[in-house]
């Protein structure tokens, strides 16, 4: 039997720690083919996802992504993992120095009670869950190329999907993943009270 390698561990992942990432599909509008920019969160504690498309990977999308993302879910995850996306991340973290975010993310981040990690430069095993997300949406759920009225139709068409996919049953807890998800809501930070102006 060979041995695991020992240099390498698998990331143990709790409830309500989520990790984000931008993908890009295309759907078909008005005739034509278009790249679409979607917002990706997964939840690798029961691995539910959540998918959000935007016209961009601005700042403006990112927040307005998240949030949509959050009421998706009924709640805030405790930590959100990220990439150094530029919408939120001024300096990535080096050797000697944490990562330098944006006001404006830290502003969103503390309205909403969660705290921001960023990822090692060159260390996407960090957040592999949401990474093999966006392929698995991908080719399960945009292919072919649905053709859509605007983004907020194929906002509806990818929250119908990915809410029947989580009568799917875990690939390692052997149970759905609505009910791994149901768990983890009572870990989740309730929403706020007050609506986050993006």
């Amino acid at each position: 039997m060979e041995e695991r390698d020992k240099n390498s561990e698998r990331l143990d992942h709790p409830p309500a720690e989520a990790q984000v990432d931008f993908g890009i599909t295309e759907a078909v509008k008005d005739g034509k083919y278009i790249d679409v920019h979607c917002l990706l969160m997964t939840l690798p504690y029961s691995n539910a996802a959540y998918c959000i498309p935007l016209p961009g990977e601005n700042q403006e999308c990112f927040l307005h992504g998240l949030k949509a993302m959050f009421n998706q879910l009924g709640g805030v995850p405790k930590k959100v993992r990220i990439d150094n996306l530029k919408a939120a991340v001024i300096q990535p973290r080096g050797r000697n120095q944490e990562a330098t975010f944006t006001d404006e993310f830290l502003q969103f981040a503390s309205h909403y009670g969660f705290e921001p990690q960023v990822c090692n430069p060159r260390s996407g095993h960090e957040k592999g869950n949401v990474e093999n997300k966006v392929g698995y949406i991908r080719y399960n759920f945009v292919t072919p190329s649905p053709v859509i009225n605007n983004l907020e139709h194929l906002s509806q068409i990818l929250e119908e999907h990915l809410t029947k996919d989580r009568e799917r049953v875990h690939y390692e807890k052997h149970v759905p993943i609505r009910k791994l998800l149901e768990e983890e809501h009572q870990y989740l930070l309730a929403l706020p009270d007050e609506d986050y102006p993006v």
